[in-house]
């Protein structure tokens, strides 16, 4: 054997035998623990990737009566889901689990997921439309929510408005304004300030014995004949659809 091979392997034994407790350690680190065997994968599908929808607390069979609030209503759940934009807050008088849109809550939502799912309306790992559901109806009812504390609080204005040019012209403000947040309110909110602004006008009018603009008193008779309330120079539907 080579002098220099035997030295190297002399030195290297003796280098085990007295190296410290550190440097063994290192040196075990240095070789490594390779596994005895090469992993195996399974070609068994991952059931955490399909993720139903956001189910509330476990909770027993629902009852027949609780099945049956599931198709009530006229809402397209689906295609609300579906929507690519926000869910206008007028489509929010449709109706689901027997109530407006605009009045359901967490609960109600907990609930339709549960009897979706329970009642066999729907898939376990199909229902994820429902949180899509739940999340355009509730982002619409955020937006109401503004337009809804402005109406308290024009209403509340009006209500302190006294006889004179002053009044009339915020009164045409506050009818100028109204239109410009259409899209935060329901139709039957706009009915509301609508109707405040056009009686109050007529009110500060009549008592200065001077009449009222026909467009303000064309809103006025017309309110609630069945034709829908004129706001400027169109007409509110009745009948609300999807956008």
């Amino acid at each position: 054997m080579d002098k220099k091979v035997y030295a190297f392997l002399i030195a290297a034994s003796l280098l085990t035998v007295i190296a410290p407790p550190a440097v063994a350690q290192n040196l075990d680190l240095f070789r490594g623990d390779l596994p005895e065997a090469p992993p195996t994968f399974s070609l068994k599908p991952d059931e955490d990737r399909f993720e139903p929808a956001t189910a509330p607390v476990e909770r027993g069979a629902p009852a027949a009566s609780d099945c049956a609030r599931y198709p009530g209503g006229n809402a397209p759940i689906e295609k609300i889901a579906n929507l690519s934009n926000a869910l206008s807050v007028r489509n929010l008088s449709f109706t689901a689990l027997r109530k407006p849109l605009a009045e359901l809550t967490e609960e109600d939502f907990d609930d339709m997921i549960w009897i979706a799912i329970e009642c066999g309306y729907v898939d376990r790992f199909d229902s994820l439309f429902l949180d899509d559901f739940r999340d355009k109806v509730m982002e619409a009812q955020e937006a109401r929510a503004e337009g809804i504390s402005w109406v308290s609080e024009t209403l509340q204005e009006i209500a302190a408005l006294k006889s004179g040019r002053q009044a009339l012209l915020y009164l045409n403000e506050a009818w100028a304004e109204m239109l410009s947040k259409e899209q935060t309110m329901m139709r039957s909110d706009l009915q509301v300030v609508a109707s405040a602004i056009v009686l109050k006008q007529d009110e500060i009018y009549r008592a200065q014995t001077v009449a009222a603009p026909p467009a303000r008193a064309n809103a006025l008779s017309e309110q609630g004949n069945g034709s829908g309330l004129p706001i400027g120079n169109r007409v509110l539907p009745h009948s609300p659809s999807v956008e």
